[in-house]
């Protein structure tokens, strides 16, 4: 499994040996799984958990199965229902997700390509040309990211 910054999705062919759900094998053919787990290893602020989760959806009706959420400590499965474990686990979930994506929005596209755009076009292109003109609203201050 890929770790840091990157969203990892596979087929299961055999349940995880930290998940005691034995469905997950019944269904092995049926099930992805999303592991945000790594994030559990960063630190959170007092009275906050710390959280990594790995979601199991089904392909067939596209619904979640379960979250394992896992912080260090205490790990749990959590199955969909109306309580609050299983709101506070899709929350969690969702949080790591966002957390994810926005640091390779961060590092892929203003970091990477914009600075790279914009280092370009001053270099090669005169300050006259069109395609300076057009790229100048969307590149403007990006090469100063880096020196900031």
């Amino acid at each position: 499994m890929a770790q840091g910054f990157s969203l990892t999705s596979k087929r299961i062919l055999k349940a995880s040996a930290s998940c005691p759900v034995d469905i997950l094998q019944r269904l092995r053919s049926r099930i992805v799984e999303i592991d945000l787990s790594a994030w559990s290893k960063f630190l959170s602020r007092d009275k906050f958990d710390s959280v990594g989760t790995i979601l199991y959806l089904d392909t067939k009706t596209k619904m979640p199965m379960g979250i394992w959420k896992t912080n260090g400590t205490h790990d749990k499965m959590f199955l969909p229902d109306a309580s609050r474990d299983w709101e506070h686990a899709k929350f969690a979930h969702r949080t790591v997700e966002r957390m994810v994506l926005a640091a390779i929005h961060l590092s892929e596209s203003h970091l990477s390509w914009s600075h790279a755009v914009s280092v370009a076009t001053m270099q090669t292109l005169p300050p006259k040309h069109g395609l300076f003109a057009l790229l100048k609203p969307f590149t403007y201050g990006a090469h100063l990211v880096n020196s900031a």
